[in-house]
């Protein structure tokens, strides 16, 4: 019974990086697949304002470039039924949600110096990056952290994630973090959790995400200027917290729970009221993020080893799935989507390197640039 126990316990850690780590093991789960390989256009890099770009400025721009993205799990752009892409500094992280606020400011992870061991498993210190309208990069990174890992960001440029001062790979030892538009690092604190995971913040500053207390349960939390409230809102039949994974301006957050037969479902988290979203025909439903006109964005799959495709719920928790596949990519994820409908996410690229080459290349850091404010960029 103890080993059951435990054993539940180590489903419902896993689970508290969820959205992220199960969309990319989906997305991963079809490499060598037998797909034509197909570019999508660069996404451009010109434009100085999110909200002034048309079609058919993206489209020239998507003319203009050369070749596509070539790492293994591209970021992708969709607006207005046009797709683009560009490549992250270093090679995506397993727990990196992809997020696109307002300002058409795009924020992620990747990993550092990456580089896999005899068994595989990715080496290296992962960081974050924000990326603006022009291109330009800046590092997210927790000062003397081993491992950070953004998950979400607002209009006014205030990042929040994970970090840890081993390993994000070591669930014990993660953190959460809080980083302003001026480069400051403020700890999120939950009084008596031994694990904080801040994962959605909107522009009203409030933050929500997981914690587990000294008893190893988890609670959602909001977090707000240093105020915590706990909560335990789910579905019914659930047997756990609806973990939140994104929060809008309107306080309603999307995220993922366990239902007692141990299957993943997505949930909408509207004041007290708890809804499941399960697409039809699928078993794992992932909602990743919503709006402020309640669209969500997500990923689906029929099972371990399939492919993930993303979909758009345009009228909410309620309404008719949309696919959203990446042409020609055997997996695609949505992760991000702004006010203006415009979703970001990440896919399996056929025309990447193998990866037997991709583990023998080291990412490269990215080149240090200025601050899309003009303000100091933290290092770590």
């Amino acid at each position: 019974m103890a080993a059951s126990m435990r054993t539940g316990r180590g489903r419902r850690v896993r689970l508290a990086i969820a959205g992220a780590a199960v969309l990319t093991a989906l997305i991963t789960a079809t490499a060598g697949a037998a797909v034509p390989p197909r570019q999508i256009p660069t996404a451009p890099a010109t434009q100085p304002d999110h909200r002034a770009a048309s079609t058919a400025a993206w489209s020239a721009a998507g003319r203009k470039a050369t070749a596509g993205p070539r790492s293994r799990f591209p970021v992708f752009v969709l607006e207005k039924g046009r797709y683009t892409g560009f490549d992250s500094p270093g090679e995506v992280t397993n727990d990196s949600l992809v997020r696109i606020n307002n300002r058409g400011q795009i924020a992620g992870a990747y990993i550092q110096d990456y580089s896999e061991d005899s068994s595989g498993a990715p080496q290296g210190r992962s960081r974050g990056f924000l990326r603006d309208q022009r291109g330009r990069t800046i590092t997210i990174s927790v000062p003397g952290a081993a491992g950070t890992a953004p998950y979400d960001f607002n209009d006014a440029g205030t990042v929040v994630g994970i970090y840890s001062d081993e390993s994000l790979n070591r669930t014990d030892d993660l953190r959460s973090f809080l980083r302003d538009a001026r480069g400051r690092y403020t700890r999120i604190v939950v009084p008596g959790a031994t694990q904080v995971q801040a994962r959605g913040i909107n522009n009203r500053g409030l933050v929500v995400g997981e914690y587990r207390d000294a008893s190893g349960a988890f609670h959602g939390f909001r977090w707000q200027r240093g105020r915590v409230t706990s909560f335990d809102d789910a579905p019914a039949g659930a047997v756990m917290v609806c973990s939140p994974l994104d929060v809008n301006d309107r306080g309603q957050m999307v995220g993922v729970y366990l239902d007692a037969g141990g299957a993943l479902h997505g949930c909408l988290l509207d004041r007290d009221r708890a809804v499941t979203i399960d697409a039809p025909g699928v078993p794992l439903t992932l909602p990743i993020a919503i709006n402020n006109r309640g669209r969500i964005v997500g990923a689906t799959s029929t099972g371990p080893g399939q492919p993930a495709h993303g979909f758009l719920l345009r009228d909410g928790a309620g309404g008719p799935f949309t696919p959203i596949d990446v042409p020609g990519a055997p997996g695609t994820g949505a992760t991000g989507i702004n006010d203006a409908g415009t979703i970001v996410g990440s896919y399996e690229n056929p025309a990447a390197p193998s990866r037997q080459l991709a583990r023998r290349r080291q990412a490269p850091a990215p080149t240090p640039t200025m601050d899309p404010r003009g303000l100091p960029t933290a290092t770590g």
